[in-house]
C-alpha cells in the first residue's frame, strides 16, 4: 500500500538495514523479459530473505527456474522470516516492523512492542529524528491491512487480479497497540491522507492504541500517526 512508502524510504536512504553479503544472480534474454515473464520466477523463493537479488538482462540464455519452496525460518541481521508463522519482523535501531500474520501476537523489537489484532497486517514504527526508537522524541507509525479498489476482482485463489476496479479505495482498519519505553507522555496525531495533523489523541504513556479506539470515527482507517514526546529536563535538543 502506498502509505508504506515513507517508512520504506527512511529505511532505504538511512541504510537502516545493511546489504546482505551473499548474491543470487539469474540471467534473462531480452525476449523473455519483454514477453512479460517475471525475473522472480527464476529465483529460489527463499533467496529474497537470504541474499541480494541480481538480474542480468540481455543474456544469451535464461537461467532455469528454481524449484525451491518457502519453508523454515531465516534470520539475517535486522530481519527474520518465519514461514510457519507467516510473519516477517524487522528490527533495527531506528525502524521496527511486523509484516504478515499478526493475529493479536505481541512482538518485542528494538526496545518497543508491536501488536496487530488483524489476521494480516503491517505495522512500521520509524524514528523521524534519527535517534534510536527507545529514545526518539519524534516518530512515524504506519499501519496497513487489506486494501483494494471498489469493484476489483481476483482469481479463485486470489493470486491474480482479473478486474482493476475503481475508486474509492476500500481499506481494512488496523487494530492493535504500540508500546514505547519510558514514562514520558507522548502526543499522538492521526494524519489525514495528505499528511496533515488531525485532532490529537489523549496523552499516552507507553501504550498507544491503533484503530477505532485510537482515532475519531470520522477519520476512518488512519494511514499514519505522528508521535512526539517532549524533551526531558537536562536532555540534549
Amino acid at each position: 500500500l502506498f502509505n508504506q512508502l515513507p517508512a520504506a524510504a527512511l529505511l532505504f536512504h538511512r541504510r537502516d538495514l545493511s546489504p546482505l553479503p551473499e548474491v543470487a544472480r539469474v540471467k534473462m534474454r531480452d525476449e523473455t523479459l519483454l514477453s512479460g515473464k517475471s525475473p522472480s520466477d527464476l529465483f529460489d523463493p527463499n533467496d529474497a530473505f537470504r541474499k541480494r537479488l541480481e538480474v542480468q538482462v540481455g543474456a544469451t540464455t535464461d537461467s532455469p527456474p528454481s524449484r525451491g519452496s518457502e519453508n523454515g525460518r531465516y534470520v539475517v541481521p535486522g530481519l527474520s522470516w518465519s514461514a510457519s508463522d507467516s510473519l516477517i519482523t524487522l528490527f533495527t535501531e531506528r525502524t521496527a516492523s511486523i509484516i504478515g500474520r499478526c493475529a493479536g501476537r505481541t512482538q518485542r523489537l528494538s526496545g518497543v512492542s508491536l501488536r496487530g489484532d488483524n489476521l494480516f497486517c503491517v505495522i512500521h514504527l520509524s524514528s523521524l529524528d534519527g535517534k534510536p526508537l527507545a529514545s526518539s522524541r519524534h516518530l512515524l507509525l504506519t499501519p496497513s491491512a487489506r486494501a483494494e479498489n471498489t469493484g476489483a476482482a481476483y482469481s479463485a485463489d486470489r493470486t491474480k487480479m482479473t478486474r482493476l476496479g475503481h475508486g474509492p479505495i476500500l481499506m481494512e482498519a488496523v487494530r492493535g497497540e504500540v508500546t514505547l519505553p519510558g514514562e514520558a507522555p507522548y502526543t499522538v496525531w492521526p494524519l489525514s491522507e495528505d499528511g496533515k495533523r488531525q485532532a490529537p489523541l489523549p496523552v499516552h504513556r507507553g501504550s498507544i492504541p491503533i484503530g477505532p479506539m485510537g482515532a475519531p470515527p470520522a477519520l476512518g482507517p488512519v494511514l499514519w500517526y505522528e508521535i512526539e514526546r517532549p524533551a526531558t529536563p537536562g536532555s540534549a535538543h
